[in-house]
């Protein structure tokens, strides 16, 4: 029967790599057996896989696998998504407008974690920012939040396979809050 295999998501394709007879059904001593792995898969998600082609050799190596009834059963194969971080996100300044909503520039962002060759993307909707307060002042705190859905793909990346870290990501960056100038003129 197929083992149960865990792995995290790295682009690479996987496959149940080892087989076993059950215990309460073995060999008769001295034969072995051989078997091919199902498909492999690369996506995040959860397989079912079964051995095929299942072969069954005496001591010397020759086939004696019509003397065998064979049920080759499946394992199962669990594709995590790849968790990633998030960094270099920095907030722009701007000018007193009584609200504590902040832009956030994301040209610098990196994308920590991507297998080789994947390339992840933050979708600006998706991430605010937000100055811990609404008054004029110089490198105020603005915490970062992101919602569930921020990740995007490019050039034929699957973000289906990626999950964003926001526990390890950037939360915060500082920008000024500058004072809004008027001019009160006499009537």
């Amino acid at each position: 029967y197929g083992e149960n295999v865990t792995v995290d998501c790295d682009g690479k394709p996987h496959t149940l790599t080892e087989f076993t007879v059950d215990e309460e059904t073995p060999l008769v001593e001295g034969h072995k057996f051989q078997c091919e792995e199902d498909q492999a898969r690369t996506e995040a998600g959860t397989y079912k896989l079964s051995p095929k082609n299942t072969r069954i050799l005496d001591s010397n190596g020759d086939p004696v696998t019509s003397n065998y009834s064979i049920t080759e059963a499946e394992g199962t194969l669990t594709i995590n998504k790849k968790a990633v971080t998030v960094s270099g996100i920095k907030a722009d300044d701007k000018t007193y407008n009584g609200t504590d909503e902040a832009q956030l520039d994301l040209s610098g962002v990196k994308i920590i974690g991507a297998a080789d060759g994947q390339k992840l993307t933050l979708d600006p909707s998706k991430v605010h920012g937000t100055f811990v307060q609404s008054g004029a002042g110089e490198n105020v705190q603005v915490n970062i939040t992101f919602d569930k859905d921020a990740l995007t793909g490019s050039d034929g990346t699957d973000v289906s396979n990626y999950s964003l870290d926001v526990d390890h990501s950037q939360k915060t960056a500082a920008a000024n809050i500058n004072k809004k100038v008027i001019t009160v003129k006499a009537k």
